[in-house]
């Protein structure tokens, strides 16, 4: 069911009220990475591939087949722009029928393809900047990336998911931490108890990462318990 109170149809294109992002209403493909980043400039005025954290904002834990409630949806691999760090030969896909399975495999694959526009998102970009740095000087602010609320989700659906989806959504959450700390960093504005307040945001985040890498390990030691007690029953 297509959420319309977060999905506006637009003709050609749809807009997330919650991200900023336009998309194309319909999809495109299959074809390989290389032939969908043609693609996407071959569209022009503004239309991208999406980097993989733009792609996972589509997905909806609590629906299968689509796991999304973008309107038409179809249940396949998508592509995004984002290559695997260390090998430039894979990149990044979500697949929309496996409770939004995120993995990477070689750019030869063909998969298909949804574009994004990126005009909205820097002006949301822009805003979220604006509110960090009026927050960052209130008095006792706390500022936190939120994780919590995606680990809970996802632990519905640990046992349908493998450690490698469980893993890959720590480390988006991690990486849009990681952005923001530079962010921080290089924010000339700040005062030294900003900056204070800043780096005990940083350590709270590290804490916050190896208590979900923690978390993982101990359901994996679970999962790995029933099954040895399933295989002793007679």
């Amino acid at each position: 069911m297509v959420d319309m109170n977060r999905f506006e149809l637009m003709g050609d294109s749809v807009f997330d009220h919650d991200t900023g992002l336009e998309w194309e209403a319909d999809a495109s493909g299959p074809m390989t990475w290389h032939k969908a980043m043609k693609y996407a400039e071959k569209l022009g005025e503004g239309w991208r591939l999406p980097t993989i954290e733009e792609l996972v904002t589509l997905v909806d834990y609590n629906r299968t087949d689509p796991a999304s409630s973008f309107p038409e949806m179809p249940t396949y691999f998508f592509w995004s722009s984002s290559s695997v760090a260390g090998s430039a030969s894979d990149a990044w896909y979500v697949h929309f029928s496996r409770h939004g399975h995120v993995n990477n495999y070689v750019k030869t694959d063909a998969n298909y393809v949804r574009c994004v526009r990126g005009g909205s998102k820097d002006a949301a970009e822009q805003r979220e900047q604006e509110r960090h740095s009026r927050a960052m000087r209130e008095p006792g602010h706390v500022e936190r990336i939120r994780c919590a609320v995606a680990f809970e989700a996802l632990k519905a659906w640990l046992p349908k998911m493998t450690s490698a989806d469980y893993t890959r959504q720590i480390e988006l959450c991690w990486e849009l931490a990681e952005e923001f700390i530079a962010w921080i960093n290089t924010d000339d504005a700040l005062e030294p108890d900003d900056l204070l307040e800043a780096q005990q945001d940083r350590n709270y985040m590290h804490a916050e990462r190896d208590d979900a890498l923690a978390e993982v390990e101990r359901l994996e030691a679970e999962v790995k318990r029933l099954k040895e007690e399933a295989a002793a029953k007679p």
